[in-house]
């Protein structure tokens, strides 16, 4: 009796493989001639299922991606995206969810509706005068981001079991000009003194006719360089803005998941000063 051929053997993969083997499976199923352009949710669902993986994280991962975009600028590359985003799933009456944020943004972060759908709040910073004045004193450019940002979205879609996926984004790209500029100005600066250095080097150390084209190859040699370097420097500082940014959002859902109040702790000295109030 002849036995049947053997099926080829059953291969495991750590989850942390999990990620790299999905997205090249995607990649090979976009290259299909007969790939679908679009999938729907209940098929994203499905797959997800068939994965293994959970159906609240296939929900957060569809709706956290971010819809704002900035037109790309020269050297934005070595700034980065000014967009910055975070995502929770949140439980609770989702109109109540909704009712808390905006009164949060308009109360707080100075901010007022530009444009509001079934599932997704536009706001933009509010231009009345006492807004303006409130959030120079209140909301300080260096420490908070929501009340300068150029635009900020709110996106809320309801979903099983009484939960919302709830994400915020901000547009820094304001600051992100305003880095750009500096970058380019130090970078400039730094070029100047690189020409200055190299012509002075290279006339000292040869002298004569071929101190003359030796001053121009110092000059040039140093001066892109110390350009570059300037510029680059100086643009990473832009990263450091985002992450605070970052912490901003990351701070303000985790307290809208946990129920808290969505004001920030106060200051320590203000904590310290109502523990020494006298009881009443």
């Amino acid at each position: 009796m002849s036995e049947g051929k053997a099926g080829p053997p059953a291969r495991s993969i750590t989850r942390s493989d999990l990620e790299e083997v999905i997205r090249r499976a995607v990649e090979l199923s976009l290259a299909e001639p007969d790939a679908q352009e679009r999938l729907s949710e209940e098929d994203l669902l499905r797959i997800g299922d068939e994965l293994g993986l959970p159906a609240r994280s296939v929900w957060q991962a569809l709706y956290e991606r971010p819809t704002l975009t900035v037109q790309p600028a020269a050297g934005d590359a070595a700034l980065g995206s000014p967009i910055v985003s975070s995502s929770r799933l949140v439980r609770g009456d989702i109109s109540v969810t909704r009712r808390r944020i905006e009164e949060y943004l308009a109360a707080q972060e100075y901010l007022t509706v530009a444009r509001r759908t079934s599932d997704e709040l536009r706001l933009i910073p509010a231009e009345d005068a006492i807004s303006s004045v409130a959030r120079v004193f209140a909301r300080p450019k260096r420490r908070h981001y929501l009340a300068h940002a150029r635009r900020v979205v709110v996106g809320m879609h309801p979903l099983p079991g009484d939960e919302a996926a709830v994400r915020i984004e901000m547009d820094l790209n304001d600051q992100r000009m305003q880095q750009r500029r500096n970058a380019y100005a130090m970078g400039a600066l730094a070029g100047f003194g690189g020409l200055f250095f190299g012509a002075v080097m290279g006339d000292a150390l040869v002298g004569g006719a071929a101190g003359e084209i030796a001053s121009w190859a110092g000059a040039v040699t140093a001066a892109v360089p110390s350009a570059w370097a300037a510029f680059t420097g100086w643009a990473k500082r832009f990263g450091h803005t985002r992450a605070e940014a970052q912490l901003e959002l990351d701070g303000l859902l985790d307290r809208l998941e946990s129920g808290e109040r969505l004001e920030p702790p106060p200051a320590p000295w203000k904590q310290r000063l109502g523990l020494r109030r006298p009881a009443s």
